[in-house]
């Protein structure tokens, strides 16, 4: 019986792993529009000139939520959220070989300690074996016990998969421990691409106040 359930679980994982990136992200990561809610975000990326893999959306209030963005003009340079609850938004806009993030990791000043780093470099790289190659982008927490932390990752394994995960973090007394982790999108490698990625924090895409309307944020320069 164990034999066969691992079976079935190595034909699902290589199943996801063949759909498109879109396919797999939709059916999988992210949290379906809300019907009777008005409210959106849209605009328009210039520079960089290049086509959008993916925009998400992460509401304050519900940080475990994630909306993606449909991805349009000729060039996939543009981007629109509908369905969004009165919230203030924070973004993360993903392209090929990059990636732009807003995100509040910590309220208040973020008091982490070089031993609290070093551990949370530990953990996070002994989590997760399948993938090879753990690199933390950005990290904000509070130290002590029961302080919590986030950092901004990218996951990967060569010639196979890059994914971009928010990894979550609880300070329990003996040492830090991963609480969860929230994956943003899987990058398949086997054709193209390396697991590191360029990445940048702009603070224009954090707390975006979405009311009852689709608001337009017009062109954008990252």
């Amino acid at each position: 019986m164990i034999d066969a359930r691992r079976k079935l679980a190595g034909i699902f994982f290589v199943l996801v792993l063949a759909l498109p990136v879109d396919a797999t992200a939709q059916a999988f990561l992210y949290t379906p529009p809300d019907a009777v809610a008005a409210g959106g975000i849209q605009g328009r990326i210039v520079d960089p000139q290049l086509p959008l893999l993916q925009v998400l959306a992460t509401p304050r209030s519900h940080p475990e939520r994630v909306y993606a963005a449909e991805i349009g003009g000729a060039q996939r340079d543009s981007f629109r959220f509908t369905g969004l609850p009165m919230d203030r938004y924070d973004l993360v806009v993903i392209y090929d070989d990059r990636f732009f993030e807003g995100l509040r990791l910590n309220r208040g000043d973020n008091t982490l300690q070089p031993a609290d780093v070093a551990q949370i470099e530990d953990i996070i790289n002994r989590s997760e074996p399948f993938f090879s190659v753990k690199i933390i982008h950005r990290l904000e927490g509070q130290t002590g016990r029961g302080g919590t932390a986030r950092a901004v990752c990218t996951f990967g394994r060569e010639r196979l998969r890059r994914t971009y995960k928010l990894v979550r973090l609880r300070q329990v007394g003996p040492g830090w421990q991963v609480e969860r982790t929230r994956e943003w999108l899987a990058i398949d490698l086997s054709q193209r691409g390396r697991i590191e990625s360029k990445h940048n924090f702009v603070e224009g895409l954090s707390g975006i106040r979405v009311t009852d309307h689709v608001r337009d944020l017009g062109t954008l320069r990252l």
